[in-house]
């Protein structure tokens, strides 16, 4: 396992992380119940927290995943569909999986991908980052709302690295 670079602060230890899933995890259960949800996981972030949840769900599940890339070391950039058969959730009710909501632009991404293909899209993200801005997109099941820092750990990297992290960790100012 990795350790966290010396300037990294401790936002989320892996206990609180569990404890909110599990809440999350309920509310799923309770709204998805007798249904059968394909859940779209975002690569590579979103792995670990696509495992984290859905070994906690009870509901009839299948799983898909597709790679977006929307950042390039720390630098934002548009989301660019790298990796993933799209097609494979035609007709069906899908959840879509990520680590991480900043601004909003991966997400609205995805649902415009998904849009004439599916029943119905919902999503969830571990972190949602404090913003003032109001965006056209908001996630449906927020697990932790988290300082507009740049985070790693959980799934999150930078430049490839900390994806193994157990907590969740800030890094520059």
């Amino acid at each position: 396992m990795s350790l966290p670079p010396a300037n990294a602060e401790l936002i989320f230890s892996a206990n609180e992380i569990d404890r909110a899933i599990d809440r999350v995890a309920v509310r799923i259960n309770v709204d998805f119940v007798d249904q059968t949800v394909t859940f779209l996981s975002l690569l590579r972030g979103a792995l670990p927290f696509t495992w984290d949840l859905t070994r906690r769900l009870v509901v009839d599940l299948e799983i898909e995943f597709i790679r977006i890339q929307r950042y390039q070391g720390q630098k934002s950039c548009a989301p660019q569909l790298i990796d993933g058969n799209i097609n494979s959730v035609e007709g069906k009710t899908v959840i879509v999986i990520d680590d991480v909501f900043d601004d909003g632009l991966t997400l609205e991404f995805v649902y415009d991908l998904l849009s004439e293909l599916t029943n119905e899209v919902y999503s969830v993200v571990l972190l949602k980052k404090e913003s003032n801005e109001i965006r056209a997109t908001e996630p449906d099941y927020i697990v932790l709302h988290a300082p507009n820092r740049y985070l790693i750990g959980r799934g999150m990297d930078l430049n490839g690295k900390y994806r193994d992290l157990p907590a969740i960790y800030a890094v520059g100012s």
